[in-house]
């Protein structure tokens, strides 16, 4: 789309030197920043914008903190320069221009920045609240600069694809870990190695995992995946999955993803549906006859930890009702929750590993951290996002299922994920809302975004080839 007031191209150095400058006051990153202007200008001037934006995807969700240190802010702090600028470039100051978003999207934005503000500003430490509130609303601006930059289905492909992409390079740094461990389960001091790669928390693993797994079943439904090569492409891409799964011991991750895997089979093929049942059923039976087999499962499952939990969801449950009006303010619940825990509830915490991986202390729920750190409208946002979600993916649904196959499949695989993310949700913390963590967010926020697109766009969609990431060489 063409602007009538285009961002002028001789702002770009001024502007980005400026903006290079503020980041040297607030980061120890030495002169290392003033790199970032040359850097943006050669980047902006001989780069294609999807690479950029395909590769801020990809970099932000698996190159993490934990894994790489200062350089992820870098890598970070870069990629949300490139792609403000990016924008500004494409639309220029014409706001009347800017790609609209869906009214059902503006007013759950209103509720949850207002939600956040409110917490914000009622918090009781007010200035430690407010990173996770200006890193929160960064976020949703990227989030609406990647929405900006899709014109047509085949950039929705390529935003899932990135995702699997991210999924892969978190995989490999996870076996690299396990391999490094030589091949143990257990640790010396005899504590379950549940391993994460990249990652800090194998948690946030199971969550992409969930994601990628949904998605690619989808994909073997499209009429662009019906060749063989893809087929076992697809089917290496899912054992992964389940191998990674393993190492990372997510039970939630594994129960979300036989229930979505098992819910997308149902729906598109009842008889390999059975078949997977029956067969799952008889080669667990016959493994479980074997006893090294039958005690790994049993490490893995870490029945000791299901009697924690329910301390964990009564000490959010035990914040927010003292602080239902307006919580304690985002990022807050680590300074609350050891008030609410029995001392031998947090001794079994830390003798069963639960409090390793330098992980922040939370009630095991994202609708209880949401409720204790921001009170009863926090509630109602989380509540808000779910049925948001779900509206969009059906509306788009019921539209697409006589009018393009391939897409219906799309919206399917968007609804099992979401289901498998939202029930997940009640276990877990982070991967819808974490204040705006890219690597921990974006990925379900990149279903919101790609879904949007959709769901506004409907009626005037721009279908095109699907890009040929997953096709053979020739």
């Amino acid at each position: 789309m063409l602007m009538t007031r285009p961002f002028p191209n001789k702002l770009i150095i001024p502007i980005s030197i400026i903006i290079s400058g503020i980041f040297l006051l607030f980061n120890n990153y030495g002169y290392s920043f003033l790199f970032i202007p040359l850097l943006l200008i050669i980047i902006l001037i001989y780069t294609n914008r999807q690479i950029i934006v395909y590769a801020s995807i990809l970099l932000m969700i698996s190159f993490t903190r934990f894994g790489f240190n200062e350089s992820r802010d870098m890598i970070t702090y870069s990629f949300v320069l490139f792609l403000f600028f990016l924008f500004l470039k494409e639309y220029g100051f014409n706001f009347s221009g800017y790609p609209h978003l869906p009214k059902s999207v503006i007013y759950f934005l209103i509720l949850f920045i207002g939600t956040i503000t409110i917490s914000t500003i009622g918090s009781k430490n007010p200035e430690e609240s407010f990173l996770p509130y200006f890193r929160t609303f960064v976020f949703l601006v990227i989030c609406y600069i990647y929405y900006s930059f899709i014109n047509k289905v085949s950039v929705v492909f390529m935003f899932l694809y990135m995702i699997i992409l991210a999924q892969i390079v978190v995989g490999f740094s996870i076996y690299d870990q396990f391999i490094g461990s030589g091949f143990s389960f257990i640790l010396a001091n005899g504590v379950l190695a549940r391993f994460s790669g990249f990652y800090a928390n194998p948690n946030i693993v199971g969550l992409i995992i969930v994601i990628t797994t949904c998605i690619i079943l989808g994909f073997f439904f499209l009429q662009d995946f019906k060749s063989r090569y893809k087929k076992v492409l697809l089917s290496l891409l899912l054992l992964n999955n389940l191998l990674i799964t393993i190492l990372t011991d997510s039970r939630a991750a594994i129960i979300a993803m036989i229930f979505c895997g098992g819910f997308i089979l149902f729906v598109f093929n009842r008889k390999v549906f059975i078949k997977a049942i029956i067969g799952t059923i008889l080669i667990a039976s016959l493994l479980m006859l074997i006893p090294s087999v039958n005690d790994l499962v049993t490490i893995l499952l870490r029945l000791e930890a299901r009697s924690v939990r329910p301390y964990l969801w009564d000490s959010g449950y035990q914040v927010f009702l003292k602080n239902w009006l307006t919580g304690v303010g985002p990022e807050q619940f680590k300074y609350y929750q050891f008030t609410y825990l029995p001392s031998y509830i947090i001794k079994l915490l830390v003798d069963t590993g639960n409090l390793a991986w330098g992980k922040t202390p939370s009630p095991h729920n994202f609708i209880l951290l949401m409720a204790a750190e921001n009170g009863i409208l926090g509630v109602f946002s989380v509540l808000s996002l779910c049925v948001l979600y779900f509206y969009l993916n059906i509306r788009s649904m019921l539209y697409f299922k006589s009018r393009n196959k391939d897409l219906y499949i799309l919206m399917i695989t968007f609804f099992t994920a979401g289901i498998g993310i939202f029930w997940r949700s009640f276990f877990e913390i982070s991967g819808i809302m974490n204040y705006g963590y890219m690597s921990t967010d974006l990925p379900f926020w990149i279903l919101m975004i790609t879904m949007t697109y959709l769901y506004k766009n409907k009626e005037t969609l721009i279908i095109d080839k699907h890009p040929e990431i997953l096709s053979s060489p020739g």
